[in-house]
């Protein structure tokens, strides 16, 4: 560069979670350089796109590099790029691709020669140089010839080479499936987004595997208009960065201008939320949530009298807590004693533009704050990620059973609780003449109990009805007697 560098802007995969963004930061300080920014590979992308743009635009950023796919909707308008949301496979790539070729050379080898190059370390390694060498000819031509001389030496000492001529079809019949692989993605972002395809205003390619016209063809026939092709897949990224470094010196302006600012908002990959008493979790800040934000969600107390509160903060789009990343816990101490419910206790969620979490809770009565700032010991990977979105899929419909047998036991066991407490306050001489009803109704909260405790929904709502029916006469009775004896 001719010059000290000593600051710098990195870009990162948009699923990148809070602990792998700290690691990435913690590198950038060990090489010498203060990061000023992390913000979302896409996002650059957009930016190297929208800067210089004054209309509106609701943008696709299709981007397929190497190794992992991911596609973003963002928001252009007013100076600000806000990510609507945000998808992708961490199991797809330009690697993929050049890995699909190797076999095909390996398999046309073996049927050649009956030698399996796949098992000769050397061998496989210019096997995959060419592959790579290949697929990138194959961009602009429409057949490609592949000569690796010596490519196995047999135990004879007789040198075998490899001879093979690819053509444009039968590559990209060999990936089709890959590529098709990338639009399930694009369709959850859309759907995360709020949006349809008739939406998107541009589709901008990033990654050096949208050079390949098989893709950018998928693409077009996808979002049904052509891509734009104004930036270069390849600098797009890097280009993004460098100019959220020269608004960084500007505090937001654009670089050469004194009146046009310009805001970046990404969002959160997954919920963000705390375990509550039934086991679910409350979701605070959902996942696609622009940041940096700041959520707040009231919550209360479920005992008589409880004077701390134990609070877990996990990850994840699963509905039961236990099924998603515990990312902390910390502990809300001092609440004032009073009755369960009667306490209101604010936990606030923020999230700050390079991802970093904070939790706190209130009690609005003791005006005291405790919380935590997440410093994750192991990180999600994206592999992890992208296993948390398919379990939350694969799980949902015994997720969704599961909440409906926790709401519906919560319902049982608040009538009973109402039921019990109604009958505790009769006198009495009303409790010695309407015995038999209150037997009846206890009988009644016993069976309802038993079936809470199986879990059984159909028989839970069944043992509900019969238990307000009977609870609601046996109480209009008592009321009535009240009345007729003058008391209140």
């Amino acid at each position: 560069m001719g010059c000290d560098v000593n600051r710098a802007v990195i870009t990162v995969p948009a699923y990148f979670d809070n602990h792998q963004r700290q690691a990435t930061e913690a590198a950038g300080k060990i090489a010498g350089l203060h990061v000023e920014r992390i913000i979302n590979e896409p996002t650059a992308a957009a930016l190297a796109y929208g800067i210089a743009r004054e209309e509106d635009k609701v943008v696709a950023v299709y981007d397929l590099g190497g190794g992992t796919f991911d596609i973003s909707v963002l928001e252009i308008g007013g100076g600000v790029f806000e990510v609507k949301s945000t998808s992708g496979d961490t199991f797809l790539g330009g690697e993929d691709f050049n890995t699909a070729l190797s076999n095909h050379f390996i398999k046309l080898f073996l049927k050649k020669e009956n030698i399996d190059l796949s098992q000769d370390k050397v061998a496989l390694q210019r096997i995959r140089e060419a592959a790579e060498n290949a697929k990138h000819e194959l961009s602009s031509r429409e057949s490609v010839s592949v000569s690796l001389p010596y490519i196995y030496v047999d135990p004879k000492g007789i040198p075998r080479n490899f001879d093979a001529v690819i053509t444009k079809k039968q590559y990209e019949d060999m990936v089709d499936g890959l590529i098709s692989k990338s639009l399930d993605p694009c369709r959850v972002a859309l759907k995360d987004a709020g949006m349809t395809i008739e939406n998107i205003t541009d589709v901008i390619l990033v990654g050096g595997m949208t050079r390949m016209p098989k893709v950018k063809e998928y693409v077009k026939n996808f979002f049904k208009k052509e891509p734009f092709i104004g930036v270069n897949p390849d600098e797009a990224v890097a280009v993004g960065a460098a100019l959220q470094g020269g608004l960084i010196d500007n505090k937001g302006l654009v670089p050469g201008s004194s009146d046009r600012e310009i805001v970046l908002l990404d969002v959160t990959p997954l919920n963000l939320g705390i375990e509550v008493t039934s086991g679910e979790l409350s979701v605070i800040i959902p996942a696609q949530t622009a940041i940096p934000c700041t959520k707040t969600h009231t919550f209360t107390t479920v005992a008589d009298f409880q004077t701390q509160l134990q609070t877990k903060v996990y990850q994840g789009n699963r509905p039961m807590a236990k099924d998603n990343r515990l990312l902390g816990q910390y502990l809300v101490t001092g609440i004032p004693p009073a009755p369960a419910g009667i306490a209101k206790i604010d936990v606030t969620f923020a999230c700050s533009a390079n991802g970093t979490i904070q939790a706190s809770s209130r009690d609005r009565a003791a005006g005291v704050t405790q919380g935590i700032t997440i410093q994750m010991a192991g990180g999600l990977s994206d592999a992890q990620i992208e296993k948390m979105r398919k379990d939350a899929e694969m799980y949902k419909e015994a997720d969704e059973k599961r909440q409906s047998q926790l709401r519906v036991g919560e319902k049982a066991k608040s009538l009973i609780s109402t039921t019990q407490h109604g009958i505790s306050t009769l006198s009495g001489n009303v409790a010695s003449t309407l015995s038999s009803q209150i037997q009846t109704v206890n009988d009644l909260i016993k069976q309802l109990q038993e079936a809470v405790d199986k879990g059984d929904n159909k028989e839970i709502e069944g043992k509900m009805k019969a238990l307000d029916e009977k609870a609601k006469v046996l109480l209009t009775d008592a009321y009535n007697l009240s009345a007729g004896s003058g008391k209140q």
